[in-house]
């Protein structure tokens, strides 16, 4: 009896050290997302013996300037994220539509599409994401919401345009509208996807997702042409006009659209391929 009792204390020992690592671990980890330490989020998600950690999605939105490409390739890692909230009721949602420096429409359709329910959950103070999004609709002088961030958010949760701020709210008692600021690009526009009906809500999401998948397809051809040219400059032009636009070269549902440019910027640009030039391609 003894004998079994001390195998078992040494097992559980054994398992609490081992549980106490896999927590500092990830502890470490969730740090350096915050910190957009891209490296280390990639050599974790890449490597198939790592558990997929809920809230690592969590822990990337809060590095304001996320791109695309990382949010895109975090969540098709861990779908569950997008429906897992945070010790404040803060659901990868409210983050993205609070924290991030410019969430483009995809993301906000790829989180609503993998967590629904998270467009109508409130957190711990009572904010819904579409509340959060129109608080912060213009921040250090750009513009994060438009007529198609604030489609894809009422789309997941019509009524949320109806609800009312939270009781003790130093906004006071308003309508998700009632904080759009006056300065705030297309202005109007904003204010009539708050307060259409469902059907024309409907109508402006399918339209914005057509025109969103156009104006990437436009780009990537004037990419490939400018690359088929041998002109590494022209690239990364384009590239830097398509990130004002949507924020990425290729659409989520084209993923080896960028790894194929990449290719061709390195086989086709040596004569004008510089260390910069590569860097912007290579992160695009």
């Amino acid at each position: 009896a003894q004998a079994l009792r001390k195998a078992r204390e040494q097992s559980h020992t054994v398992a609490h050290l081992q549980s106490v690592k896999r927590a500092a671990r990830a502890n470490e980890l969730y740090r350096a997302a915050e910190h957009g330490d891209v490296h280390a989020v990639l050599q974790w998600t890449n490597d198939p013996r790592r558990p997929k950690l809920r809230l690592l999605l969590h822990a990337l939105l809060r590095h304001k300037p996320l791109e695309e490409t990382i949010f895109l390739h975090v969540l098709r890692w861990c779908p569950q994220a997008a429906q897992t909230p945070n010790h404040d009721g803060w659901y990868p949602l409210h983050l993205l539509c609070y924290l991030t420096a410019r969430p483009t429409p995809l993301m906000l359709r790829a989180l609503c599409a993998a967590g629904p329910i998270a467009a109508k959950m409130p957190t711990s103070t009572g904010w819904i994401p579409l509340q959060l999004l129109c608080q912060q609709a213009f921040a250090r002088g750009k513009a994060r919401a438009t007529p198609s961030t604030i489609t894809a958010v009422r789309q997941a949760y019509p009524d949320g345009a109806l609800t009312y701020l939270p009781d003790g709210a130093e906004w006071g008692d308003r309508l998700p509208v009632e904080l759009l600021p006056k300065e705030l690009p297309a202005l109007e526009l904003c204010k009539q996807r708050m307060t259409c009906s469902d059907d024309q809500l409907r109508t402006f999401a399918a339209q914005h997702r057509s025109l969103d998948l156009k104006v990437r397809g436009a780009y990537r051809r004037r990419c490939e042409e400018a690359c088929s040219n041998g002109a590494v400059f022209g690239v990364v032009e384009v590239i830097q006009e398509l990130h004002q636009e949507t924020g990425l070269v290729a659409d989520a549902a084209d993923e080896n659209t960028g790894r194929l440019l990449l290719h061709d910027v390195v086989a086709r640009c040596g004569a004008t391929l510089d260390g910069w030039s590569l860097g912007f391609c290579l992160r695009a």
